[in-house]
């Protein structure tokens, strides 16, 4: 099985070079691991992301990212009881998602409140 023939948009020389281990060593210490990392990382934040996705999709949110283009994620979320979108960035996916959803959890709890009315401790309350 020739490794190259698998490998999509990297030249077949890169992907003979990395076709062992002892190669693949050799290229991270001539280089480093910045690349490589780089890659393992996104990969592993898109999954979860993809993850958080099929979560929220349970409770009939709805989720979605982009890159921007100052290399930031934009995550957008969206929920059945909501009438706007929440829209947070942060540099990974997975970031920008827990920002919009904490965004959009307390956007919640803020219209909890408002809904309930005046408390007899707020300001409101006491005037009346």
């Amino acid at each position: 099985m020739q490794f190259g023939r698998f490998v999509r948009g990297t030249p077949r020389r890169l992907a003979f070079l990395l076709r062992t281990p002892l190669r693949q060593l050799a290229i991270l210490l001539k280089f480093g691991p910045g690349p490589l990392v780089a890659r393992l990382i996104d990969r592993a934040d898109e999954r979860l992301a993809r993850r958080r996705r099929e979560s929220f999709g349970r409770r009939h949110w709805l989720l979605s990212w982009q890159r921007e283009s100052d290399g930031r994620w934009k995550a957008r979320l969206s929920g059945p009881e909501t009438v706007h979108t929440v829209e947070r960035t942060a540099t990974t996916r997975s970031r920008a998602i827990d920002r919009s959803a904490r965004a959009l959890t307390r956007l919640g709890t803020i219209r909890d409140r408002l809904d309930a009315g005046p408390t007899p401790d707020s300001p409101i309350g006491r005037a009346l």
